[in-house]
């Protein structure tokens, strides 16, 4: 293996590296557990759409003070391994 080859390689994991490690921190993962027994062990089963509305960002991206950036609610229902049981939340994204 040539250096400039070995060069390349070093870079190039070190650009997945920082990819992966930037997409962690940006969305923090939240456990959810149950809300009749507290068993993590449960599982996604639908996701329905609620709402979707645009929301402006005041003081950052364009020079006029804001940007814009598309807030999407939905509806989650999981069910619990544990004890069977259904349970929904809504989540909140925006991209």
């Amino acid at each position: 293996m040539t250096i400039p080859s070995m060069i390349f390689a070093g870079i190039l994991i070190l650009l997945v590296i920082v990819f992966f490690v930037g997409d962690w921190l940006r969305n923090p993962r939240v456990e959810i557990t149950c809300v009749h027994c507290e068993s993590p062990d449960v599982v996604e089963v639908n996701r329905e759409l609620v709402s979707s509305r645009m929301v402006e960002s005041l003081g950052s991206g364009s020079p006029a003070g804001g940007s814009l950036q598309l807030q999407i609610t939905y509806e989650l229902t999981f069910r619990c391994h544990a004890c069977g049981k259904a349970f929904t939340r809504q989540l909140v994204e925006t991209n």
